[in-house]
């Protein structure tokens, strides 16, 4: 028997199998309730769940990364299409807060 654990935005899961130790699976609805073996340990599913650290300039404003060039003397670097992946990132991350989790 499988007990999710987690889900994403698409309606897929992680579970993990009880009964038969702690193997992890994930469940992928958009391909008929598809399930494929994840890991053989809910230890080593943890340690294979990574993320790259934040930037600090990710959590910055447009305005604020935009001045930050200009005073390094790299404004003529700044386009439109710049300001627009600051705006989706500060979007994005501004509120986030990552935190290094040990088990």
């Amino acid at each position: 028997m499988l007990l999710p654990i987690a889900g994403d935005s698409f309606g897929n899961f992680f579970a993990v199998e009880l009964g038969k130790g702690d193997k992890i699976y994930f469940v992928n609805c958009e391909q008929g309730n598809d399930i494929s073996l994840i890991d053989e340990s809910f230890a080593g599913f943890i340690n294979k769940c990574k993320s790259k650290k934040i930037s600090d300039s990710s959590k910055r404003s447009p305005e604020e990364r935009e001045k930050i060039l200009i005073e390094k003397g790299k404004g003529a670097n700044i386009s439109d299409g710049l300001r627009e992946m600051w705006r989706r990132e500060y979007k994005k991350y501004k509120n986030l807060q990552q935190e290094e989790v040990i088990i």
